[in-house]
C-alpha cells in the first residue's frame, strides 16, 4: 500500500515538473533542471517496473495497468536517449506525450475517478453506435445543404472557410455547428435577399436567374461559376428554407444525438455501480487481510470463515456497494463456532455451499469469497431464499471455463475438500436442537411448577390449623 501511495506521488511530482516547461526558459539552470528531474523519475518508474518484474513474474503482464505502465517506462528511456543526440532531440518531445498520459494511473488509485473512467470505457461500444448515427445525419445533412446553398452568395460568417460550396468543406462547416458554433450566423446570412444586399451595397441573382445547368457559358464568362452570388430560393416572397434547415440541423444534432450521448453515458456509469465486482473482491481483499489472515495463509478456521463472510458484507453495505436491506447476524458477537449455528437465520443460511477442508475445516479464501457473493445475491433481492437458491443453482450447473479453473485452484489451495450443504444441514440441524432444548427446558419447568403447587398449599393449610 505504501509502495503504491510512493509511485502515485511520484507520478503527480512528475507531472508538476512537465508543467514548468516554458519558452523561452527564465534562467539558465532551468533547462538543466528539468532535464535531471526527468532523468530521475524515469530511474524511479524503471525501478518499480523491475521490482514488479521480479515480483509478479509472467502475472505482471496480466494487469492492463501494468502493460500501460512498462510502455511508459520505455517511451520514458527512449526519449531520454534519443534526446543525447542533437538530430533526433526533437522526437524526445513526442515521446513526452505518452509519458504524460502516466498520470491515468491515478484512476486507478481514486475510485471515484476510477469509476467514472471505466464507466466510459465501457460505454465505447454503445457509443460507436451513437457515433454511428451522428455521421449518417451529418452526411445527410452535408448532401442536403449542398442542393440547397452551394449557389449562395457569401456574407461575413458564411463565408470561405463555412460553406456548402462541396461535401467536404460542408461536412466541416456542420462539424463545427454541432459544437454550437455560430450556426445561427450562417442562418442568418443565408437567410438575406436581394433588398437585404442591396441595403449592405451589395448585389445577388435572383435564384431563377441563376441557373448554371442551361447557362453555364453565361455565368463562367462572369466569373460566377468561381464565385456563385445566387440568392436563397423564395416561396412567394418567403424564404424558409435556412431556418428549417438549421433549426431541424440543430435539434437533429445539438439536442436529440448529443443528450443521447450523455444518456449512453450515464447508464454505463450505472451499469458500472451496479456489477463492481472488482470492488466487491477488493473489499473483501483488505478486511480478510487486515484482521483475519494478516500471515496470509489463504485459509481460515469454520467459524472465522463465517465471521469473515457476515462481516464483509456487513462493510460493503456500509459503503454502499452492496443494497437490500442491512444484514444482522449475531455470529459476530460470540465465540464459539458451534454455539453460532443456531443464531444464523435460515434466509441466509439456506444460500450457503462452501467446502471444507476434509483434514482441517478450514475454509479457503476463494471459497470465502464465493460465498460472499452468493449472500450478495440473496440479500439484495427481496423474493423468497428457496427461489434464488434454485436460481443460483442452475447458474452453477451452468458450470464456465473460469469456474472450472477456480475449482481446480480451491483444490490445489485446500487438498480434498467437503463438499455441498453440509453447513446449511448442520445450521438446520443447531436451530431444531436449539429448539428441543428450549422446549425441554419449558416442559422441566413446567412439571417443577406443577410438583412444588400442593406442597405450598399444604403449608398453608397446616398454618391455619
Amino acid at each position: 500500500r505504501y509502495f503504491e501511495t510512493g509511485i502515485m506521488a511520484a507520478i503527480c511530482c512528475n507531472t508538476a515538473f512537465m508543467l514548468l516547461k516554458v519558452f523561452p526558459w527564465p534562467t539558465l539552470y532551468w533547462e538543466t533542471m528539468l532535464e535531471t528531474a526527468d532523468a530521475v523519475f524515469a530511474t524511479i518508474f524503471f525501478v518499480e517496473c523491475l521490482l514488479k518484474l521480479y515480483a509478479l513474474r509472467s502475472n505482471y503482464w496480466k494487469d492492463r495497468w501494468n502493460r500501460f505502465d512498462f510502455f511508459c517506462v520505455l517511451a520514458s528511456i527512449g526519449g531520454l536517449l534519443l534526446s543525447l543526440v542533437p538530430s533526433l532531440s526533437w522526437i524526445s518531445g513526442i515521446t513526452s506525450i505518452v509519458r504524460i498520459f502516466r498520470i491515468g494511473r491515478l484512476f486507478r488509485f481514486l475510485e471515484g475517478m476510477n469509476k467514472i473512467f471505466m464507466a466510459l470505457i465501457m460505454c465505447i461500444p454503445k457509443l460507436a453506435n451513437v457515433l454511428g448515427i451522428l455521421l449518417l445525419l451529418l452526411v445527410l445533412f452535408s448532401i442536403l445543404g449542398v442542393n440547397l446553398f452551394s449557389t449562395c452568395k457569401l456574407g461575413d460568417t458564411f463565408n470561405e472557410h463555412g460553406n456548402f460550396r462541396n461535401f467536404a468543406i460542408a461536412f466541416i462547416t456542420l462539424f463545427r455547428a454541432s459544437t454550437g458554433e455560430a450556426w445561427n450566423e450562417i442562418m442568418h446570412d443565408l437567410h438575406k435577399d436581394e433588398i437585404d444586399f442591396f441595403r449592405e451595397g451589395k448585389w445577388c441573382s435572383p435564384a431563377d436567374l441563376f441557373d448554371w445547368q442551361d447557362s453555364y457559358g453565361v455565368l463562367k464568362d462572369k466569373c460566377l461559376i468561381e464565385r456563385p452570388n445566387a440568392c436563397v430560393a423564395t416561396f412567394w416572397g418567403w424564404n424558409p428554407l435556412p431556418w428549417l434547415y438549421w433549426v431541424g440541423y440543430t435539434l437533429f444534432i445539438g439536442l436529440v444525438i448529443m443528450n443521447i450521448v450523455v444518456a449512453v453515458i450515464l447508464e454505463g456509469y450505472d451499469e458500472s455501480k451496479a456489477s463492481d465486482e472488482g470492488a466487491i473482491i477488493d473489499g473483501c481483499k483488505n478486511l480478510w487481510g487486515r484482521k483475519y489472515d494478516p500471515d496470509h495463509k489463504m485459509a481460515l478456521s469454520g467459524g472465522d470463515g463465517v465471521r469473515f463472510i457476515v462481516e464483509a458484507i456487513m462493510e460493503l453495505q456500509a459503503d454502499g456497494l452492496v443494497g437490500g436491506d442491512p444484514i444482522s447476524v449475531p455470529v459476530l458477537r460470540t465465540t464459539g463456532f458451534g454455539a453460532q449455528l443456531s443464531m444464523i437465520p435460515m434466509k441466509y443460511a439456506k444460500g450457503f455451499d462452501i467446502s471444507f477442508d476434509s483434514e482441517t475445516g478450514n475454509i479457503s479464501f476463494f471459497v470465502a469469497i464465493r460465498q460472499v457473493f452468493r449472500l450478495i445475491v440473496i440479500v439484495e433481492n427481496r423474493e423468497g431464499s428457496d427461489s434464488i437458491v434454485s436460481s443460483l443453482a442452475e447458474c452453477d450447473e451452468r458450470v464456465h471455463k473460469s469456474v472450472n479453473a477456480l475449482k481446480l485452484l480451491e483444490r490445489k489451495t485446500m487438498g480434498n475438500l467437503r463438499q455441498g450443504n453440509s453447513l446449511t444441514i448442520e445450521i438446520a440441524a443447531a436451530k431444531l436442537q436449539n429448539r428441543f432444548r428450549r422446549r425441554q427446558a419449558e416442559k422441566a419447568a413446567q412439571r417443577q411448577k406443577e410438583s412444588n403447587t400442593p406442597e405450598i398449599q399444604c403449608v398453608s393449610l397446616c398454618d391455619e390449623s
